[in-house]
């Protein structure tokens, strides 16, 4: 007997403006209904980083900055508080004209790590990329630096079965990377997938 392995579909990084004006393509039993925001960046699955700013039993609404969308959950679950900033990766669906994420995970974290998820965005043309600040925006931008080193060292390192803790601090070459890399699992931008093994949250 031949058992189908599952394989899940990568979640695509995107805006809300990017949900509500990319191309939903319906699918079928066989195919799921994917998103594509742009020719060959397609997806089932996508994750967003925004501002929760209202909550129901089993909806909520999210704001980026982009615009505002809908997330629907179809078993209970305790939201983050109203004003945190979170994770949310799902599915985009549509029902009577109105787009919205069907979600699997929502999580809350840090506002550095969705102003790092604007940057990673930015080159693709979705925001305008911003210059980078000084004075008192200097400490934040260092953090968002940070961050974003961080993710790109372990996207660099993952060989498929994550990247290793101690190859990822001898690559960043920071006295605070152990604590980067803790604040980067507790907000859920990395996860364990096996001891000392850690790989980005898509």
């Amino acid at each position: 007997m031949v058992v189908e392995s599952f394989v899940r579909q990568p979640a695509l990084k995107v805006l809300v403006a990017d949900v509500q004006n990319g191309t939903l393509v319906a699918g079928d039993e066989e195919q799921p209904t994917v998103l594509e925001v742009a020719p060959g960046e397609r997806s089932g699955r996508v994750s967003m980083m925004a501002a929760l700013v209202s909550v129901g039993d089993r909806e909520a609404w999210i704001d980026d900055g982009s615009g505002i969308l809908q997330l629907r959950v179809f078993d209970s679950v305790i939201w983050p508080p109203v004003g945190s900033v979170v994770h949310v990766v799902g599915r985009v669906r549509e029902y009577g004209g109105q787009r919205y994420i069907a979600v699997e995970i929502v999580r809350g974290i840090s506002p550095t790590w969705a102003a790092v998820r604007k940057l990673e965005i930015a080159g693709r043309g979705a925001v305008a990329k911003r210059p980078v600040g000084s004075g008192a925006d200097a400490g934040t931008t260092m953090n968002m630096t940070s961050a974003s080193d961080l993710v790109g060292v372990v996207d660099r390192l993952d060989d498929g079965r994550g990247a290793d803790y101690e190859a990822i601090k001898t690559a960043l070459g920071r006295s605070d990377a152990e604590s980067l890399m803790q604040g980067a699992l507790e907000s859920g931008v990395l996860f364990q997938v096996a001891p000392g093994r850690l790989k980005v949250l898509r």
